[in-house]
C-alpha cells in the first residue's frame, strides 16, 4: 500500500478509538509496519479490529487479523485427514501429494512408509500432529514477516532445521 494508504487506515483506528492517544513515533511506526500489506487485506483487518475489540490493537494484532483472512494453512486434524487420506489411496510404494508444504515437511520427519506400515497409527498421530504444528507456525511466522522485512531491507534470521526423511 501506499503511505497515503496506511495513514488514511492509522486514520481508521484513531477515529475508532478517540481516547487513545499515541505520540508520533508510534503513528509513524504504525505506518511503516503496516505498509507492506495489501490495503483492502490490511483495511479488513482494521474494520475487523474495530468491530470485535474496544481497545486500539497492535501492530502484531493487525498483521495477524490481515493474515487470518487469507491463511490458507490446514489445521492439524485437516493434515492429518490428508495423510491418512493418500496412505489409503497410494501405499507405502507411491507418492504422496499434499496441499501444503507444512504436511509434507511433516510427514518426512516421520518417514512416510513408517505411517504406513505403522502397527500403531495413534502414536503416529500424536507425533505427527506435534511435528506438523510446528512446521505450520514457522510457514504463519514467515508470512507475518517476511514481506515487512523485505520491505525494510532485513534478511531473515535462520530457523534451526527439523531432522526430515525424503518422499520417495
Amino acid at each position: 500500500m501506499t503511505e497515503k494508504e496506511a495513514i488514511t487506515l492509522v486514520g481508521m483506528l484513531f477515529a475508532a478509538y478517540p481516547k487513545f492517544e499515541a505520540p508520533k513515533a508510534t503513528i509513524k511506526l504504525y505506518q511503516q509496519f503496516l505498509q507492506d500489506l495489501d490495503f483492502n487485506l490490511a483495511r479488513a483487518a482494521v474494520t475487523k479490529h474495530i468491530a470485535v475489540s474496544q481497545y486500539f490493537p497492535t501492530i502484531a494484532e493487525l498483521r495477524d487479523a490481515a493474515l487470518s483472512l487469507t491463511n490458507k494453512t490446514p489445521s492439524a486434524s485437516d493434515a492429518w485427514c490428508e495423510v491418512m487420506e493418500q496412505i489409503s489411496k497410494i501405499g507405502s510404494y507411491g507418492a504422496p501429494k499434499f496441499s501444503h508444504p507444512a504436511i509434507k515437511k511433516a510427514v518426512n520427519a516421520i518417514g512416510w512408509t513408517n505411517l504406513c506400515w505403522s502397527e500403531e497409527i495413534g502414536v503416529e498421530r500424536a507425533h505427527f500432529l506435534k511435528i506438523y504444528e510446528v512446521y505450520r507456525k514457522r510457514e504463519v511466522e514467515n508470512a507475518k514477516i517476511l514481506p515487512l522485512f523485505k520491505k525494510l531491507g532485513l534478511k531473515m534470521p535462520e530457523m534451526p532445521a527439523l531432522p526430515e526423511e525424503t518422499v520417495s
